[in-house]
C-alpha cells in the first residue's frame, strides 16, 4: 500500500512540475511576442522629417510613441491619427526630483494615461520632464509619488508662479490635439493641502 502512494505522489509531482515548466515556456514565449510588437511600434525613424501641424500624421514615419504602452498596443494604425502629446517640466518641493509617475485624466470618462519615464533635457525648468501619448480629447493633468495619494495637478497656483499670494488650486483642463504636441504642462502643485 505504502509503495502505490509513493507512486501516486510521485506521479502527481512530475505532473506539476511539468505543467508549471510548460507555463513558464509559454509565458515566456508571450513575453517575447509582445517585447517584440513594443519594439516595432516604438522605432523611431530618424532620418524621417517631424511632421508638422499642417500636415496630416504619417503612421509611416513612426513618431515617437511614450505613455501608456497599453494604449499603444491596443490602438490600430488608423487610430494613432487620433492622439497627440503632452509634455512637461517635473519638479518636487526639495534639493532632488524623486521618481514619480505623471498621469492625464480624461475629464468625461475618467481613464487615466500614466507615465513614470523621466526625460532629461534643457527643454525642461529642472531638467526632467516627461512626454504623454494620449487620444485627443480634454485632461487633468497631474504627478505623485509611490505610495502617496496626493497629486500635484497642473493647476492655476503653478501658472501663477507658485507663489503664496496665488490663492487658487484648481486643476487646469489641458486640450489634447490629433497629432499636435502641447508643452507646458507641468504638474508642479505639491503645496496644495487637500490630497
Amino acid at each position: 500500500m505504502m509503495q502505490k502512494g509513493t507512486l501516486f505522489l510521485s506521479i502527481v509531482l512530475i505532473m506539476m512540475i511539468t505543467a508549471v515548466g510548460i507555463y513558464i515556456w509559454q509565458n515566456e514565449q508571450d513575453k517575447q511576442q509582445l517585447l517584440s510588437t513594443i519594439d516595432q511600434i516604438t522605432t523611431v525613424d530618424k532620418n524621417a522629417p517631424s511632421p508638422t501641424p499642417s500636415d496630416d500624421l504619417d503612421i509611416n514615419t513612426q513618431p515617437t510613441l511614450v505613455g501608456s504602452q497599453s494604449a499603444m498596443l491596443a490602438t490600430t494604425s488608423g487610430e494613432l491619427a487620433n492622439y497627440g502629446t503632452i509634455t512637461g517640466s517635473l519638479s518636487f518641493p526639495s534639493e532632488e526630483i524623486p521618481e514619480m509617475t505623471v498621469c492625464a485624466e480624461a475629464i468625461n470618462s475618467k481613464e487615466e494615461f500614466c507615465t513614470n519615464e523621466r526625460i532629461t533635457g534643457d527643454d525642461y525648468q529642472y531638467g526632467l520632464g516627461y512626454n504623454l501619448f494620449l487620444p485627443a480629447g480634454e485632461y487633468f493633468v497631474y504627478a505623485k509619488l509611490a505610495n502617496d495619494p496626493y497629486k500635484a495637478y497642473y493647476s492655476e497656483f503653478v501658472t501663477c508662479g507658485l507663489s503664496v499670494d496665488c490663492p487658487s488650486h484648481q486643476p487646469i483642463k489641458v486640450t489634447v490635439t490629433a497629432g499636435e504636441t502641447t508643452s507646458g504642462v507641468d504638474p508642479q502643485d505639491w503645496y496644495n493641502q487637500t490630497p
